[in-house]
């Protein structure tokens, strides 16, 4: 569900997030091993971190709803709505943290939330644009 590069560059797609992901486990009241996670990531001068994660009996809206309250470790964040690259996304963003943490992205196909977590938009746009189609 993620894209292999967006434009020339590779993505990797080694574990990224497991600060954010396991508090988001905590907050859904199950184990980490219980989120299925596929990561695409580009920590270069565009920095990009992509997630597409679901669980067995959970639902996208509530993996988003955790998602937004433990996206940053104070549990505070301000949460908005934007259409980028034409999907109706939802922002989560603290702005104290955001140049040093990033602000996250984040949608709903079907059981899975997929999620960028990036400094930029554009480069979030990117990223979204680069999705294969679902």
């Amino acid at each position: 569900m993620l894209p292999a590069r967006i434009g020339t560059t590779e993505l990797h797609t080694f574990p990224v997030g497991q600060d954010w992901l396991a508090r988001l486990a905590t907050r859904l009241g199950i184990e980490t091993g219980d989120l299925q996670v596929a990561y695409a990531s580009d920590h270069g001068a565009a920095f990009v971190q992509m997630y597409a994660i679901r669980a067995k009996g959970i639902h996208a809206a509530e993996l988003l709803a955790g998602l937004a309250m433990v996206a940053y470790p104070s549990g505070k964040a301000e949460v908005s709505a934007k259409t980028i690259a034409g999907r109706s996304v939802t922002v989560i963003n603290q702005p104290e943290t955001a140049n040093r943490l990033g602000t996250f992205y984040a949608f709903a196909v079907g059981d899975t939330l997929i999620v960028a977590e990036a400094f930029a938009e554009p480069v979030v746009e990117r990223a979204f644009q680069a999705l294969p189609a679902t």
